[in-house]
């Protein structure tokens, strides 16, 4: 792995913070570090989506003929780490925009792309993702939620939850299953949901934070034309494959670590708690495991710069993001007591305490850590399957 930067990398860098430092207004930037979906964000998280999609962004690593940039996985992370350690706002319509549009492109009829890319990028559609059930989270091949032939199209039934966003959503892109159970992943369907529809039931999920970032999808005999099948009927595996590998570059977490470090020890000296040797073991070692994490993160950018996939080497990257941003988050809120916990106390309203509850939830989605922990031990370690 080389740390240096290119010349070009170096040139690129500079062009980020240079339209940061013209188009990111200070109003906009964000202290809180975590990527809820609030209603009153919803004004700003449009229109900086909207003027990211107007100067070409959120296309920055398609290639030149679908209307993207070209650029590399490392350019990507710069470009992520940038607006992370600008402090600029989450995009409202995140799936959609770097989950779902890339995905169209590979495999969306031309039709399809004329109908949901542009609106997808601009934010004028929102689309949630809705894969997870009740009981087909990290093994998603056993999905229950069904898709049965009707005339012009299916008719989907079943549950969907932790979707993110979906009561603020217009569409779902939603994975159902198309054939007997035993077929496993080769018979589940890409579907583009029309939530407003008759038939949908959108319940928003309360969390101990007291936010409702994510809700259940009921689905009761809810419609999905032909013409809102992405990929044939059976072929919605290798399209969420796809999507699952337009996840968001691991150097941006890796940046979000590293402000939330600084922030911490701002708020260590605030707390009187600088010379306290307990607390400054604590931060020594999070600041090694988030060092360590960014090193993690470089590695498996400059293999994907080399055409190698970092195969199972990315567990270690999700583990080493989500469990030391937990740490640091906890130790945050201990630096102030019990007093951090109590809803009417001084410190109610804390920002510290809310994201230290939804560090809950990053260890689990996107893979659970016991499932990540599996993997690096079969697959890294070799140890033999329990």
């Amino acid at each position: 792995m080389d740390l240096r930067w290119t010349t070009d990398e170096q040139a690129f860098r500079r062009e980020v913070r240079g339209f940061l430092d013209t188009y990111l207004p200070e109003e906009w930037r964000i202290v809180r570090l975590d990527n809820d979906l609030e209603e009153g964000d919803e004004p700003v998280r449009r229109a900086w989506q909207r003027i990211l999609f107007e100067h070409g962004w959120l296309q920055l690593g398609w290639p030149t003929e679908l209307g993207g940039r070209g650029a590399s996985r490392m350019m990507e992370g710069i470009y992520q780490s940038e607006l992370a350690q600008a402090g600029a706002p989450p995009i409202w319509g995140r799936a959609g925009a770097y989950l779902l549009a890339p995905t169209l492109q590979r495999h969306a009829t031309d039709d399809q792309r004329k109908r949901f890319v542009e609106p997808v990028l601009s934010g004028d559609l929102f689309f949630c993702q809705a894969f997870s059930e009740p009981d087909a989270g990290s093994d998603l091949a056993s999905m229950a939620t069904t898709a049965t032939r009707a005339p012009g199209g299916w008719l989907v039934n079943g549950q969907k939850c932790w979707s993110s966003g979906a009561m603020h959503a217009d569409r779902a892109f939603l994975l159902a299953r198309t054939g007997a159970p035993e077929e496993r992943h080769r018979a589940i369907g890409f579907f583009l949901v029309d939530l407003s529809q008759e038939g949908v039931d959108v319940r928003p999920t309360k969390q101990a934070s007291g936010h409702s970032e994510f809700a259940e999808i009921f689905l009761d005999d809810v419609f999905v034309a032909d013409d809102d099948v992405v990929g044939g009927p059976g072929s919605g595996w290798e399209v969420a494959m796809t999507t699952f590998s337009f996840e968001r570059a691991a150097i941006a977490n890796a940046m979000l670590l590293e402000r939330s470090m600084a922030e911490v020890l701002e708020r260590c000296a605030q707390a009187g708690r600088s010379a306290d040797p307990l607390v400054r073991q604590q931060l020594a070692t999070l600041y090694a495991q988030s060092k360590t994490f960014s090193w993690l993160s470089l590695r498996d950018l400059t293999r994907y710069e080399r055409g190698v996939d970092p195969g199972p080497e990315t567990s270690l990257s999700k583990m080493g993001w989500t469990e030391t941003a937990k740490r640091v988050r906890a130790l945050a809120v201990d630096l102030h007591g019990i007093g951090a916990l109590v809803h009417d106390g001084p410190q109610a309203n804390d920002p510290w305490v809310h994201l230290w509850l939804w560090s809950a939830a990053q260890t689990i989605y996107g893979g659970t850590s016991e499932v990540q922990r599996n993997i690096v031990a079969e697959r890294l370690l070799g140890l033999p399957r329990t």
